[in-house]
C-alpha cells in the first residue's frame, strides 16, 4: 500500500498565556493553560492526512495521559498509528525532530545558520541563499519566507516563487504553520504534483493554519486548501 511514512517526534504542547516573557529566575502566574497534541513529527503527518493522502506515523509516546491523547488524535485524523510504540518508564517527549531525506526546508533564518555551518558566504538574497544550499548539497532548497510567501530552488539553480494567502486580521496564532506547510508539501509530493503546484498547495495551508489557536486544531482540511488556492497567483519563475 503506498502511502506517506512520517518518522519523527509526537509531545504535547503545554500554552500558557502570560503578560510576558518570564526573566531568569521569575515566576509568572497563568489563569489557565492548554495542552493541546504536538510535536513536528505528529503535526506534519495530521496534516499531510488532512490534505487527503495516506499516511502512518512512525515514532514513540510514553505509557501516559499525554502519549494517550496523542495516539488518539492520530487515530480521529486517520493517520496509521501501527507504527507508534509506547515506552512504559519514559515519559511523553517534548523534543522536536525534523527529517526530511529529497528537500530541504527552512525558513530564512535556519538557512542562514546552515549555510554558516556549510562555510558557506550569506547573501542578503533569499534566492542567492537557497541557491548555494541547494548547489551545495544537491538537493531541492525550499525556504519560506512568512507573509511574503517561499521559494524552492533546485541543484540546478531553476528556482520559483509563490505568494503566501494573506489572511489579514485573521492572523490569530502562527504556531504549527511550518509544520503544516511540510505535512502538505510531502503529501503533494506523494501526489507527484508539479514543484509550482506543491508550493501553492503548501503556502496556502501555511497561511490557514495562522487563523487558529494550536498547533493541530488550525490545520486546513484538503477542501480548505482548494477552496482558497485560486487566490494566489501561479508560481513564477526566479
Amino acid at each position: 500500500m503506498a502511502m506517506v511514512i512520517v518518522f519523527g517526534s509526537l509531545n504535547i504542547d503545554l500554552v500558557m498565556k502570560v503578560k510576558h516573557q518570564p526573566a531568569v529566575g521569575e515566576t509568572i502566574s497563568t489563569k489557565t493553560y492548554d495542552w493541546l497534541p504536538g510535536g513536528k513529527g505528529c503535526n506534519q503527518a495530521v496534516a499531510c492526512a488532512r490534505s487527503g493522502v495516506k499516511t502512518a506515523m512512525v515514532g514513540q509516546i510514553g505509557d501516559d495521559g499525554f502519549g494517550t491523547r496523542l495516539f488518539n488524535t492520530l487515530k480521529k485524523n486517520e493517520v496509521l498509528a501501527s507504527g507508534v510504540a509506547r515506552h512504559d518508564s519514559e515519559p511523553t517527549g517534548m523534543a522536536m525532530i525534523t527529517v526530511d531525506l529529497d528537500y530541504l526546508i527552512v525558513n530564512q533564518i535556519e538557512g542562514r545558520q546552515m549555510a554558516e555551518k556549510m562555510g558557506l558566504k550569506i547573501e542578503d538574497s533569499a534566492v542567492a541563499l537557497a541557491s548555494k544550499l541547494a548547489k551545495e548539497a544537491g538537493l531541492t532548497c525550499v525556504m519560506t519566507l512568512g507573509p511574503l510567501g517561499c521559494i524552492a530552488i533546485k541543484p540546478d539553480g531553476k528556482g520559483w516563487k509563490v505568494d503566501a494567502y494573506s489572511i489579514g486580521d485573521e492572523l490569530v496564532d502562527t504556531t504549527g504553520a511550518g509544520d503544516t506547510f511540510c505535512g502538505v508539501f510531502a503529501g503533494c509530493v506523494f501526489k507527484k504534483m508539479s514543484l509550482q503546484e506543491t508550493l501553492r498547495h503548501a503556502s496556502v495551508s501555511g497561511s490557514l493554519a495562522c487563523k487558529g489557536h494550536g498547533a493541530q486544531s488550525s490545520m486546513p482540511y484538503e477542501s480548505d486548501i482548494e477552496e482558497y488556492l485560486e487566490q494566489i497567483p501561479k508560481a513564477v519563475a526566479v
